[in-house]
């Protein structure tokens, strides 16, 4: 039996809040990365990261931190582990598209014969481009959107983990937080 119109709303609206969530748990880790480099009380950096609103500029925050950390007579910070989040940034900023797209998305009622016969997931579209080329995702792709997110997520969470390690933190740590680990 096919899904009602409601169900299938329901379905897709249920997947869309899975992935905002998924997704809040790489910009919460990136915070905490960000936090890291700076070596203070967990309070102020999260104070001061959260007055940025661009992703973009965040993530170059994060990447400006981790130059001038590394640029310090003592650090342990390597040209490896520039590398490294320099990778993780870049492949942040693709899921960030595909996050945009879901966050800014419309469900569209489809017709046949003046009726409402199904309801499909509009992904976000910019005046730029052809809003006939925005993406129509299904709940299948949005589990897979979301599975990356959560993925990406660890990851980000695996570097805050080496970063620890390598460098002198107050006693409250990001990853230390409560609630911050993305698993």
């Amino acid at each position: 039996m096919a899904e009602s119109l409601e169900q299938q709303r329901h379905n897709l609206t249920h997947a869309i809040g899975e992935c905002i969530l998924a997704w809040a748990k790489v910009e919460q880790t990136i915070a905490c990365i960000f936090g890291c480099t700076l070596l203070s009380e967990l309070f102020h950096v999260t104070r001061i990261f959260d007055s940025v609103i661009s992703f973009d500029a965040r993530r170059n925050m994060v990447e400006a931190s981790l130059d001038v950390l590394a640029e310090q007579e003592d650090s342990k910070l390597t040209r490896d582990h520039l590398s490294k989040w320099k990778k993780l940034s870049d492949k942040s900023r693709k899921a960030y598209v595909k996050r945009n797209e879901i966050a800014h998305c419309d469900l569209k009622e489809l017709t046949s014969q003046n009726k409402v016969v199904a309801v499909e997931l509009l992904g976000f579209s910019t005046l730029t481009r052809d809003f006939l080329q925005a993406p129509t995702l299904d709940l299948k792709q949005l589990r897979e959107r979301r599975n990356s997110f959560i993925d990406l997520a660890n990851e980000l969470w695996d570097f805050l983990e080496e970063l620890e390690r390598l460098v002198k933190l107050p006693p409250e740590s990001p990853s230390q937080s409560p609630n911050n680990n993305p698993a």
